[in-house]
C-alpha cells in the first residue's frame, strides 16, 4: 500500500527494551576498530540520500552476514560492504531499517534504527566488547538503538504498511520476487518476521546504493590508497627476497607479515602467489610449491584497510631475469596494460579498456603463431580486464558510462599452460599485471604506480 509522506505510526512501547540491557558492566573501554575510518556525518549523509531516492511504501534493511551462526567470531567476522557503507557498523548480530516515511517508535518520529545484541559479562571477558548505545549513538551517529532481539518484532508490524522491501545482507532473491512462504529464497530471519502478503515484494536489488558506492569520496580515496600502499610494501618486500627454491608460502608469509605490520585488519582476499606452472591457474590460492630456477612467480595480492582494498598483481622470474620467451610475453601484456590505463577516462565505457586489451593480446599472439585468429583469445586471455574496487574487491558499480571518483583495476594476462596447442617454448608461462586506478576529470590516476612494472625494473629491485 502506498504511503503519501505520511510517517507510519507503529505502537512499539511493549517492545522497547530498556536501554541498560545493551551495556554490560566492563572494565576494558570500547576501542572503535576504524579510528582513522570515516566519520559519522559522512555516514548519516549517505542513508539520507539513500532514503530520499525512495518513495515512502519502501523499506530498507541491512542486515550483518552470520546471524544465525551462534559461533561466529569476530576476528574472522566481515560486515556486510552495504551495511558498513552506510553505518560503519563492524560488529555481528546487527541490523538496520532506513524508513523513507518513517518509524514512530515511543511517540518520537525515526528514518532509521539499529539494532545491536545485548553482551554479558561472560562474553565480554570471552570476546571482548562490541559497540553499545552510546557509541552506536556517538560514533556511528544513529539516535534510534534497539537491542536486537526485537527486530522481528518491529519489522512484522512496520512491513504491514509498505509494498516494497529491499535488503543486503545474508542470504539472495531474485529481484523484485513477490513474496511467498514457499520456495523462497530470502534470509530465514526476514521470512521469520513476515507474514505472507500478497502485495510485498522483497528484493536484494538497492540501485541507488550501487550508484553511490561507485564514486568514492575523498576518505574512501585516502583509505584505498593506505591500502594499495601497504600492499606496496607487501609486493617489494616479497619480490626483494625472491631466489629460486623458495617456497609460494614463504613468499605469502613475507608478503602478508608486511600487511599485518602496517595495520590492516586482513587481506583483501586469498593471496594467489604462484610459481611455474601454477602461475596459469586464474585463482590459485594453494601456494605449497617450490618456486625453481626458470619459474614466473605471479603474485596477485591486496590488504584491507579501514574495510576498504587493494588488488595488485606483478609477475616476476624468481632467478632475477626474464627469459627470452618469458620477456617476449611480459612486453605483450604490459602493451596492453598501458593501452588500457590509456581507455580509463571519464564518459567513456566501462568496457573500453578491457576492449582494447583484448584487442591488443590478440594481435600479439597471432603474430607469434600462438592462436590463429582473434577469436581465439580467449583460450589464453579468460577474464575481464577490470572490476570495480572499493569496499569490496570486486566492488558495487553500475558497467556503465566511467565517473570522476571511480576506482577500478586493469589486469590484462596471458596463460599458456603446459599442453597447448603452440610450440612448447611458450608453456607454463602465466602473468599478469594490475594496477588500481583512479578515474578523474584530468585523466586515469594509477594509484599503484609506485610498484615498477617495466621488465628492467623488476629484475633491478631483485638484485
Amino acid at each position: 500500500m502506498a504511503i503519501h509522506k505520511a510517517i507510519l505510526t507503529v505502537i512499539l512501547f511493549a517492545f522497547i527494551t530498556s536501554e541498560n540491557i545493551l551495556t554490560a558492566n566492563s572494565p576494558y573501554p570500547y576501542k572503535y576498530p576504524y579510528p582513522d575510518g570515516i566519520n559519522s556525518d559522512t555516514y548519516k549523509t549517505r542513508r539520507d540520500n539513500l532514503r530520499k531516492a525512495y518513495s515512502d511504501n519502501n523499506l530498507i534493511v541491512l542486515l550483518s552476514p552470520g546471524l544465525m551462526n551462534q559461533n561466529i567470531r569476530r576476528a574472522k567476522f566481515r560486515q556486510d560492504p552495504n551495511f558498513f557503507y552506510l553505518s560503519g557498523m563492524p560488529d555481528p548480530k546487527s541490523a538496520m531499517i532506513i524508513a523513507p516515511g518513517g518509524v514512530m517508535v515511543d511517540s518520537v518520529a525515526h528514518s532509521e534504527i539499529l539494532f545491536i545484541s545485548p553482551q554479558s559479562d561472560s562474553d565480554i571477558l570471552w570476546n571482548g566488547v562490541r559497540m553499545g548505545i552510546d557509541e552506536a549513538k556517538n560514533i556511528l551517529g544513529i539516535d534510534k538503538v534497539m537491542d536486537f532481539k526485537k527486530f522481528e518484532s518491529i519489522l512484522s508490524i512496520i512491513i504491514n504498511n509498505i509494498d516494497t522491501l529491499r535488503y543486503s545482507g545474508s542470504g539472495h532473491a531474485r529481484h523484485f520476487k513477490p513474496y511467498s512462504t514457499e520456495g523462497n529464497d530470502y534470509p530465514k530471519i526476514l521470512q521469520d518476521a513476515l507474514e505472507p502478503l500478497e502485495s510485498l515484494v522483497i528484493t536484494n536489488s538497492i540501485g541507488k546504493l550501487k550508484e553511490m558506492r561507485e564514486v568514492k569520496d575523498k576518505d574512501e580515496l585516502r583509505l584505498i590508497q593506505k591500502a594499495v600502499d601497504i600492499t606496496i610494501a607487501g609486493h617489494r618486500e616479497a619480490i626483494g627476497a625472491a631466489k629460486p627454491g623458495i617456497t609460494e608460502y614463504q613468499l605469502q608469509a613475507l608478503m602478508e607479515s608486511e600487511f599485518r605490520y602496517n595495520g590492516p585488519e586482513n587481506p583483501a582476499f586469498n593471496s594467489i602467489i604462484a610459481a611455474g606452472l601454477n602461475s596459469c591457474i586464474l585463482h590459485y590460492t594453494a601456494n605449497r610449491d617450490t618456486a625453481r630456477d626458470g619459474d614466473l612467480v605471479l603474485m596477485d595480492c591486496g590488504a584491507s584497510y579501514g574495510g576498504y582494498n587493494a588488488d595488485i598483481t606483478r609477475t616476476f622470474p624468481v632467478n632475477g631475469r626474464y627469459s627470452p620467451e618469458q620477456l617476449i610475453i611480459y612486453n605483450l601484456v604490459l602493451d596492453a596494460h598501458r593501452a588500457a590505463i590509456a581507455e580509463c577516462q571519464a564518459g567513456n565505457d566501462f568496457k573500453a579498456a578491457h576492449n582494447k586489451a583484448t584487442e591488443i593480446l590478440g594481435d600479439g599472439l597471432i603474430g607469434l603463431g600462438i592462436i590463429d585468429s582473434a577469436e581465439d583469445i580467449s583460450d589464453y586471455f579468460p577474464h575481464s580486464t577490470s572490476h570495480y574496487l572499493g569496499l569490496d574487491v570486486h566492488d558495487a558499480g553500475t558497467n556503465g558510462e566511467l565517473k570522476p571518483g571511480t576506482v577500478m583495476t586493469v589486469e590484462p594476462g596471458i596463460y599458456i599452460p603446459q599442453g597447448s596447442p603452440c610450440d612448447e617454448k611458450w608453456w607454463n608461462i602465466g602473468i599478469r599485471i594490475e594496477d588500481d586506478i583512479l578515474i578523474t576529470d584530468g585523466g586515469p590516476i594509477i594509484l599503484s604506480k609506485a610498484l615498477p612494472v617495466r621488465p628492467d625494473e623488476i629484475e633491478a629491485m631483485m638484485k
